[in-house]
């Protein structure tokens, strides 16, 4: 009788340091995440204000560290900041790495619509181009792409803003 109090003992505590051991397991993996979203917070603050200030060495930093990382915007993307404040050689930069232009924000626009907004008309011509790119070789899913027609979506001449007069009948 005595030996199987023991063994019962023996049991006991090592499912107790068993439990010990998968807690201190689960502290670590919380902090672990902790630590990648604190990681993830400044990369996107640097990508933030890289795109506004048009800092390219910091937006090679942000593309470079969050390579294979997912994240989700909760209002802008990074293109769209670069489209609303006309940074060319961060648009450029971003579409090499494959930021998708297709992406919408919080609101529903497209980088494109941010520049047309702001009327940022070199971004605008940088973005159709991409954009037309990327419809001619189907490199996305083709019923996610903009109708974009050969008119361009401001007339640099007389400023007037056609984009809004299609955006309605043209995004799928």
């Amino acid at each position: 009788m005595a030996k199987i109090a023991q063994d019962f003992k023996e049991k006991e505590e090592r499912d107790k340091e068993n439990l010990r051991r998968q807690d201190a397991l689960n502290e670590a993996i919380k902090l672990s995440k902790l630590q990648e979203l604190s990681r993830i917070n400044e990369i996107l603050k640097q990508a933030i204000e890289g795109c506004k200030t048009g800092e390219i060495q910091a937006i090679e930093q942000v593309v470079k560290e969050s390579k294979g990382v997912k994240i989700a915007f909760t209002k802008n993307c990074p293109l769209h900041i670069a489209a609303q404040y006309n940074q060319i050689p961060v648009l450029e930069l971003l579409m090499k790495n494959n930021f998708n232009p297709y992406m919408k924000n919080q609101e529903g626009k497209l980088a494109v619509e941010l520049a047309v907004d702001a009327d940022q008309t070199a971004a605008i011509e940088l973005l159709e181009d991409f954009m037309n790119e990327l419809k001619a070789k189907e490199a996305i899913n083709p019923e996610r792409v903009l109708d974009i027609k050969d008119e361009p979506l401001i007339d640099t001449k007389s400023k007037k803003n056609s984009f809004n007069k299609r955006r309605s009948r043209n995004l799928i």
